[in-house]
């Protein structure tokens, strides 16, 4: 009876560690810039990294998506619109006129072209 409590155990652990290597976390960084001196203005820039073989969606409509970000104007929208996405705020860094949000975000290894998801 030990034995048998022991191998379910044991195929439990198994089974949950099996699926934790199912995902993958990705990053994002927004920088919102403040553009010109009237303060009412800003420009958003998107960057998911420069190596496509870390961050490469499957799905285009991802990264479509995402590029909608560009047309947004204001923090709140930016980060109401990347979390209508399913991306969590990471942390916010900045400087006088410019604002630097990091996102995160789980995708499943099948979601992704990546080189490196698949090691």
């Amino acid at each position: 009876m030990k034995r048998l409590i022991y191998l379910i155990i044991l195929l439990s652990f198994s089974t949950i560690l099996t699926h934790a290597q199912d995902k993958i976390v990705k990053y994002c960084e927004i920088d919102i810039q403040e553009v010109g001196l009237s303060g009412g203005k800003f420009r958003v820039e998107l960057f998911i990294g420069k190596v496509d073989s870390l961050f490469s969606p499957q799905n285009i409509n991802v990264k479509n998506d995402m590029q909608k970000v560009k047309s947004l104007s204001t923090a709140p929208d930016v980060l109401n619109y990347m979390s209508s996405l399913g991306w969590s705020l990471v942390t916010v860094t900045g400087i006088t006129g410019r604002k630097y949000l990091y996102f995160k975000k789980e995708f499943k290894l099948s979601d992704l072209n990546d080189k490196i998801s698949a090691n």
